[in-house]
């Protein structure tokens, strides 16, 4: 039997006993009691066993297990044991209940003991402590039961402890009152209403986060509800402001519920309402963070911050101002604090001041609404040490919430840095601070104290991260400062950790406690041991104490058991959870030595620490490629961080990511290296290209490797200009650097099918290399070689490259982008079909982020009128802008991709749709952002426009002159096609010299004939190749000087007036006030360089003719400049394409329709040359002439009808030229009353004659006007024969309606 039931029949006297318990139910046996035993007594063993089991049926104990001891402390639970065992206690009969920590005992009679256990197990079960909690989803409505309906738990407040958690409502209490409130909490969740409300308008989220705490506070007191908007891409319930950010390496909550989180991240992309920035006095962002968030504000940030200057002065240390942020900026507000420069003669003085700048950016947080507030180390920069200046920080932290207490609107205050080594002398701050009870989320890259980045630490030796994202670091310092998790000692076989220079450093570091650890092991000490402790007074959170042989030269089993030792350290870390560690490495600097080269063998691809002065590295270099360093069949250079290759060898055996290919424009050339490539790569690449060259492409295309050992092959068009090898250079460099790629290996593009001589080649591919990692510097491509088959070739490519290490060769380059695209396709236009954009096309919006709203209120009448006022506040703002322009169609990928980023910046939508004759760009989104939106929208439209007239004026200048430099010993290479402008428009202005860049060097070319200087004295020679000869009209007037167009006025009755006044009047009789020639040398020098090619094309002579063209006054200086725009076709009439007009009658364009007349009535034609040549039937929407059938090139121009054409139009500007501009006047409007003076005289006479003589003078006109002209003053007449002999005619001019 339980032994409690036995002590229980020791209080009783044994002869009662006996007769209660055994006797009385016919049991023969009897109790014997002593002060240590229980007997039974009987005459025989079957009397005997029936006692035994009598009694273990009668009596019994029941183990009850109490969940929460603390009930057993508690005065009702002993008033209930008492009341309990004094009522079921008899003589003989009694009940008794033992407590212990963990359990409760009742033994007695079996009845009672039933009963009593079952009362006993339901008082400790419903007291005991318990806590439960209600999920309540979304997060809105716990938050709105927190504002508005903590009232509606009172009656429970003083037996349960509520609190409130993400997505859940936590209750703490005695089980019987956290079960009742639980049913509390559960009614009210389903007693109030609560929706979800996405509105899919662009700009909503920034709209509604600019203001959002004042539009929540107003929501819920204007219709009772809590309206939050939330960020549900990611599953998280914060506001916009607050979407989750990079997540902290550790975090920790003050008393009154303020977050002190330490992160490690960018503060340009920090989502907080308000970042921190360690500004100077004068507020100028030139460096560091400042010019970080300057350039992902905007301009306007610094004028902000200048407008502070000129009303305040300048700041002093301590002092804080704020700004907005906008742009990129996630934050809605930045502070700038005025950080102290650390003076060690009164450092109190720079930490009050540190402190009061910090103070001072939370009140001004505080002050302008903000929840959410960033601070960088202040001052760090200044000569504070980093542990001070982190140290202080996070004091001025503590003070001001200290200081605030319980009214501290600031929720989350983040201290945010981008290395690791800030991160975690933070970590160290807060937790000095503010205790340990934080809790620690992810732990910062392990890095020693003292390691830095590679470029600033002089102890790094090298720094690798591994494809599984390990970092690794070889660095010099002492061991016992490590901040990693894990430091490796190793030790001897005695375990005395005074032995040994590192374990004896370990050891004082970290106090004696740290031997005490050792020897409470009670370890063997054998060779290969490691053992594991805490770290005492280190700063790591453990030890591991490694007992190491000695080294032995390597002899014997010495190897295995150290790589046996550092793999056992590296498994009990990671088996464990540990994250970073640190191993030492004893020696001097031969041992250093050995394992920098150790390291950098492992390790080919990690960076190394600083160079030692005067090492190549530190050679001051002129130009932007590092000293070449040759061997056999490769040279070798560096610009920054990227190695440069030129080496002979075969394309197909190279190992780059990337092997790029030059072929035709079908991507299907089998000659050459294109051929080589194509058949190792196999038939499967092959199809790849026939497939993607079929498709529209920007002269490259990206195919899969097959056989090939890189990732992607890259195939672009070989071509036989340096500008365009240039070009299709970068444009393949960028698109490696746009798909991350590491490595690319070229050919040497044009030596080959082109034929072109390999030093221009060189010279092109560098330039292209140059533009491309200037552009680029922090990019992922890292090296780059040149695989030259011809081993000759080498030398000119290396002379290149010196020539590059020697002088500045990043010239700039004009043949990038859209621009040069543009207009290298001016004068080719009739001999390639180029691609063009369909006939309806959409270019749709980014695709806009809902912006979601979680409305929770009492009622949903009170959740209707919560979405009715969301959606009056956005429909009251919300607008649209309409642009019409066909310069969108000229606008390049970078301009597309600056169009996306607008979208992103300002909360705006923006669709480009083109419909035949006309494209539109439509912006929506809230007014301010479409107003923002619309000015960037103009300035890019401007700047396009620029652009082609920019590329107007270099495609004319390229045809009238090439101008060219020659290096000592070199050939003559063209200049660059906006330079030849450049030269051309200054000699044309007779200057007498003119600065250029050649190579990215500043020369001074002396006019006409050179030479051009350099600062240093290095002269190059300077020709220019006239293409024209000076072959213009003999009749022409002498140029003024400094003029490129003059308009000459013609004398009446010279035969040049007559023959353009007949011309004229052939088709239009309106009086003609002047005639002018238009006298323009490059335009007219232009227009014959494409006669002559349309003639060579065309195989005849019959190419131009005189047609005539109606302006208005506002553009006749824009056409005698510039000649004709296509870009404006279309604004007048565009039914057979859009391109410039030109009539065969002079008629046609005298309608008011084409040339407008000014206020005088006064009207302007141009009597033009126009190069027709072969021509076609147009059509709507044309933007070129059609292909012809039999030749691979296009018709010249579109004409209206094929038989006897009236009207031509022409696609290129060049083919056409304003040789005369007539100036006429209006005569007659447009119902024809007073064209014909003559019918007012013959009017006059009143008689039938007359009016048939006036009939027949009307109808001699039909050959110049057309029959509407013409009916209604022939009926006006005709009805006059009806009319009554007194009322005579009517008047000739009645008043138009």
């Amino acid at each position: 039997m339980d032994k409690s039931v036995l002590d229980l029949l020791r209080l009783e006297e044994q002869d009662e006993l006996t007769k209660v318990l055994l006797t009385s139910d016919g049991i023969n046996a009897a109790f014997e009691i002593s002060e240590k035993r229980v007997e039974l007594l009987a005459f025989s063993d079957r009397d005997l066993t029936n006692a035994e089991d009598h009694l273990k049926k009668l009596m019994m104990s029941q183990n009850i297990s109490v969940e929460d001891s603390s009930v057993l402390e508690t005065p009702a639970w002993q008033d209930l044991v008492r009341q309990l065992q004094d009522a079921n206690s008899k003589s003989c009969r009694r009940l008794q209940v033992l407590c212990t920590g963990e359990h409760v005992v009742v033994c007695g009679h079996k009845s009672d003991v039933t009963r009593v256990s079952d009362e006993l197990e339901y008082f400790l079960t419903q007291n005991a402590k318990v806590e439960e909690s209600v999920d309540v989803k979304p997060n809105t409505i716990i938050e709105y039961i927190k504002k508005c309906k903590t009232s509606s738990l009172d009656q429970v407040k003083d037996k349960v402890t509520v609190s409130f958690r993400n997505e859940a409502i936590c209750l703490n209490g005695s089980r019987v009152d956290v079960t009742h409130c639980k049913t509390l909490v559960e009614n009210l969740v389903q007693s109030l209403s609560f929706e979800r409300v996405n509105v899919t308008k662009p700009g909503v989220k920034k709209f509604f986060q600019d203001k959002e705490t004042m539009y929540v506070a107003s929501l819920l007191t204007d219709t009772g509800c809590l309206v939050q908007l939330v960020d549900e891409t990611g599953g998280g319930q914060a506001g916009l402001a607050q979407s989750p950010g990079p997540k902290p390496v550790y975090q920790f909550q003050t008393s009154d519920g303020v977050e002190i989180a330490v992160c490690k991240a960018d503060l340009c992309s920090y989502p907080v309402d308000a970042v921190v920035n360690s500004s100077n006095g004068q507020l100028q962002h030139n460096g560091g963070l400042g010019a970080a968030l300057l350039n992902s504000a905007g301009p306007q940030l610094q004028v902000e911050c200048d407008k502070i200057i000129n009303q305040r002065g300048l700041l002093k240390p301590g002092d804080c101002v704020i700004t907005d942020a906008g742009g990129r900026l996630r934050c809605k507000k930045i502070i700038h604090a005025i950080g102290p420069v650390f003076d060690p003669s009164a450092h109190k003085k720079s930490q009050a001041q540190l402190k009061r700048a910090v103070k001072g950016s939370l009140d001004l947080a505080e002050r302008h609404g903000c929840i959410t507030v960033a601070l960088p180390t202040i001052s760090r920069t200044q000569g504070f040490g980093l542990d001070l200046c982190a140290l202080t920080i996070i004091k001025a932290v503590k003070e001001h919430c200290d200081e605030k207490y319980d009214e501290n609107t600031l929720k989350e205050i983040h201290l945010v840095n981008s290395d690791d080594a800030a991160v975690q002398a933070m970590e160290r701050a807060v937790k000095s601070e503010f205790g340990n009870s934080g809790v620690t989320l992810q732990t910062a890259s392990p890095l020693l104290t003292h390691a830095r980045s590679t470029q600033s630490d002089p102890n790094c030796l090298g720094q690798v991260t591994t494809i599984e994202g390990l970092n690794i670091t070889l660095t010099k310092g002492n061991i016992e400062n490590a901040t990693t998790e894990v430091i490796v000692n190793t030790t001897s076989e005695d375990l005395e950790l005074n032995k040994g220079a590192v374990s004896n450093a370990i050891l004082l570091k970290a106090g004696p406690e740290l031997q005490q650890l050792i020897n409470a092991q009670k370890a063997r000490g054998s060779f290969g041991e490691v053992i594991v402790t805490d770290g005492g007074q280190l700063k790591s959170k453990k030890v591991f104490h490694a007992i190491a042989p000695h080294w032995g030269k390597g002899q014997g089993t010495t190897e295995t058991i150290l790589t046996a030792i550092f793999k056992d350290c590296l498994d009990k870390a990671e088996d464990t959870g540990l994250t970073s560690i640190a191993l030492p490495a004893v020696g001097d600097a031969k041992t250093i030595q050995a394992f920098r080269d150790g390291f950098d063998k492992e390790f080919p691809s990690a960076s190394s620490g600083p160079a030692p002065t005067g090492s190549p590295q530190n050679t001051v270099q002129e130009g932007p490629f590092s000293n070449v360093n040759s061997s056999t069949g490769m040279h070798e250079t560096k610009m920054g961080d990227v190695t440069i290759q030129v080496v002979t060898g075969v394309i197909t055996k190279e190992t780059s990511e990337v092997i790029v290919n030059a072929s035709n424009d079908s991507f299907s050339l089998k000659l050459g290296v294109s051929k080589a490539i194509l058949e190792a790569a196999g038939p499967a690449v092959e199809g790849e290209c026939q497939r993607l060259g079929a498709l529209p492409n920007q002269g490259m295309i990206m195919t899969d490797p097959g056989n090939l050992s890189c990732k992607k092959i890259l195939h672009v068009i070989e071509q036989d200009d340096p500008g365009k090898i240039s070009a299709v250079v970068k444009s393949a460099l960028e698109m490696c650097v746009k798909n991350t790629y590491a490595s690319v290996s070229l050919p040497a593009i044009g030596t080959a099918q082109a034929n072109m001589q390999a030093r221009q080649v060189a010279d092109a591919m560098f330039d292209a290399v140059i533009d491309v990692l200037s552009q680029n510097p922090h990019g992922s491509l890292k090296t780059i070689r040149i695989v030259i088959f011809q081993a000759p070739m080498l030398n000119e490519f290396q002379s290149s490259m010196q020539h590059r290490g020697q002088s500045t060769a990043s010239k700039t380059s004009d043949k990038d982008g859209g621009l040069w695209k543009r207009f290298t396709s001016l004068f080719v236009g009739g001999t390639a079909v180029k691609p063009r954009k369909d006939e309806n096309f959409v270019i749709k919006p980014v695709a806009c982020d809902p912006a979601c709203f979680h409305i929770c209120g009492d009622s949903q009448a009170n959740v209707a009128s919560a979405k009715q006022w969301i959606n009056d506040l956005i429909t009251k703002d919300h607008s649209t802008n309409y642009i019409k322009d066909t310069a969108f169609l000229s606008f390049s990928d970078a301009d597309h991709q600056q169009i996306i980023d607008i979208q992103k910046a300002l909360g705006v939508s923006i669709m480009i749709e083109g419909k035949k004759d006309q494209v539109e760009l439509t912006i929506k989104g809230f007014s301010n952002g479409v107003l923002k939106a619309t000015a960037e929208i103009h300035t890019m439209m401007k700047k396009v426009k620029e652009d082609d007239d920019l590329m107007r004026d270099v495609a004319m200048a390229s045809t009238v002159a090439d101008w060219r430099y020659q290096e000592q010993g070199l050939q003559y290479q063209s200049f660059d096609p906006k330079t030849n402008l450049h030269l051309e428009q200054a000699m044309q202005k007779k200057l007498t010299d003119v600065k250029v860049k050649v190579q990215g060097q500043d020369y001074t070319v002396t006019l006409p004939n050179g030479p051009a200087t350099n600062k240093k004295g290095h002269t190059l020679q300077i020709r220019r190749i006239d293409k024209l000869g000076d072959a213009v009209p003999a009749h022409w007037e002498a140029m003024p000087p400094n003029t490129t167009c003059v308009a000459v006025s013609i004398q009446e009755e010279t035969p040049e007036y007559n023959e353009v006044l007949n011309l004229f009047q052939a088709s239009c009789k309106q009086p003609v006030i002047k005639i002018e020639r238009i006298q323009n040398p490059m335009l007219w020098k232009t227009i014959q360089i494409k006669k002559r090619d349309i003639e060579q094309r065309n195989g005849h002579l019959n190419n131009e003719m005189r047609l005539f063209h109606g302006t208005t006054e506002t553009t006749v200086n824009i056409i005698n400049q510039n000649g004709f725009n296509r870009v404006y076709a279309g604004k007048n009439a565009a039914l057979l394409g859009n391109g410039t007009y030109f009539a065969v009658n002079a008629n046609y364009s005298a309608q008011d329709t084409y040339s407008k007349p000014n206020p005088k009535g006064e009207k302007c034609m141009y009597l033009c040359q126009v190069l027709t040549g072969d021509y076609a039937l147009g059509q709507k929407d044309m933007v070129e002439p059609p292909v012809k059938i039999k030749a691979p090139q296009r018709y010249d121009s579109v004409v209206d009808r094929m038989a006897n054409p009236s009207m031509f139009i022409i696609f290129h500007d060049v083919q056409a030229y304003p040789e005369y501009l007539i100036t006429f006047n209006r005569t007659y409007c447009k119902c024809g009353h007073t064209v014909f003076p003559a019918v007012a005289k013959i009017n006059r006479r009143k008689t039938r004659a007359s009016l048939l003589s006036c009939i027949i003078l009307i109808h001699s006109y039909s050959f110049l006007f057309p029959a509407q002209v013409l009916i209604t003053p022939t009926i006006r007449l005709l009805s006059l024969f009806k009319a009554p002999k007194k009322g005579g005619l009517p008047a000739a001019h009645p008043p138009h309606p």
